[in-house]
C-alpha cells in the first residue's frame, strides 16, 4: 500500500480542491524546502518527528512512520528578500527567470513596495530595489503581529527550550515577547537582514532542539527500550570527583567506615 502522510492544516485549507506541494529555497538557508501552494496563499510545511519512535493507526493499517507535517502561512516577501538587490534597480521577471528554483514563486504575487522602492521600467514593467527603512518597518510590523499572536495564545517566551512550552501562570512582559518574536522572524532572514533587528530588539531568543535520544542499535526492538534508560542511569552515576573528595575517600578506606552507632558513644 502507498505510504500515507499526516498533515495538520489551517482551518479551511483542507476543503480546497487544488493543493500542490512545491519546492522553494528556504529564505535563510537557501536549501530546498517544501510548501503547499493553495488558492489563498503559500504555506510552509514543517515535519515533526518525536525522538521516541512512534507509529500511526490509519484505518485498519499501522504505518511505521509516526511523523506529521504542519502547514503554516508564510508571506512570499520572505522568499523574495534574498534575491532583491539593494544597490540597483532590477526587473523582477528577469530576476526570477535567472532563478529556475524560484519559478513557482511567480504564482504568488505580493506587494513588494512594502520593502522596495520602485520606478518605471520598459513598457508596463516596474523596477525594484530593496529599501532599508521600508524593510525595517516591514520586519518590525511582522514581529509586532507575531508577538500579539503569542500574547493571544498565552504562550510563554521566557526560556529557550522548546520543552518549556507550557501555559504561563503569570503575564510575560511585552519586551520578552517581542524579543522572542524577533528570534522567530530571524529564522527566515539572511544574517545581513537579521542584523537590522539587533539594535531594536537585541539578541534573539531561539528555541533549541531537544537533546537527541540514543539511536536504536541493530537488533534492538521495541521491547528493548529499557536498555537506553539503564545506560543513562549508569552514566548519571559516574560523577567526576574533586581532589579533596578523592583524598577523603582514600582516608576513609585506610581507617575503615564507622558504624552509625559509633557517633553516639560516649567519648573517653
Amino acid at each position: 500500500a502507498a505510504k500515507q502522510m499526516v498533515f495538520v492544516l489551517p482551518e479551511g485549507l483542507q476543503q480546497q480542491k487544488e493543493l500542490r506541494i512545491i519546492s522553494l529555497p528556504h529564505p535563510r538557508l537557501g536549501t530546498p524546502a517544501r510548501y503547499i501552494a493553495a488558492a489563498d496563499g503559500l504555506f510552509e510545511l514543517q515535519r515533526f518527528e518525536d525522538s521516541i519512535p512512534r507509529s500511526w493507526m490509519l484505518g485498519s493499517r499501522i504505518q511505521k512512520d509516526g511523523s506529521m507535517y504542519f502547514a503554516t502561512p508564510i508571506d512570499p516577501i520572505f522568499l523574495y528578500l534574498p534575491i532583491l538587490p539593494k544597490d540597483r534597480f532590477c526587473d523582477l521577471d528577469q530576476l526570477l527567470s535567472e532563478k529556475p528554483e524560484l519559478a513557482d514563486l511567480r504564482d504568488f504575487p505580493c506587494d513588494l513596495t512594502r520593502v522596495c522602492e520602485t520606478k518605471p521600467g520598459f513598457g508596463a514593467a516596474r523596477l525594484h530595489r530593496l529599501h532599508a527603512q521600508r524593510l525595517e518597518d516591514f520586519l518590525s510590523a511582522t514581529i509586532e503581529r507575531v508577538a500579539d499572536a503569542l500574547d493571544d495564545g498565552d504562550i510563554p517566551c521566557g526560556g529557550n527550550k522548546s520543552s518549556s512550552y507550557v501555559r504561563a501562570a503569570a503575564k510575560v512582559p511585552r519586551e520578552t515577547r517581542l524579543n522572542f518574536a524577533s528570534g522567530l522572524v530571524c529564522e527566515y532572514l539572511t544574517p545581513d537582514h537579521a542584523a537590522i533587528l539587533n539594535t531594536k530588539y537585541g539578541p534573539q531568543v531561539r528555541a533549541e532542539p531537544a537533546a537527541a535520544e540514543p539511536v536504536l542499535q541493530s537488533g534492538q526492538g521495541p521491547d528493548d527500550y529499557s536498555k537506553g534508560e539503564e545506560d543513562r542511569a549508569k552514566r548519571a552515576k559516574v560523577v567526576k570527583q574533586t581532589s579533596t573528595q578523592r583524598a577523603l575517600e582514600a582516608e576513609g578506606k585506610k581507617k575503615g567506615m564507622q558504624s552509625l552507632t559509633s557517633f553516639f558513644k560516649k567519648k573517653d
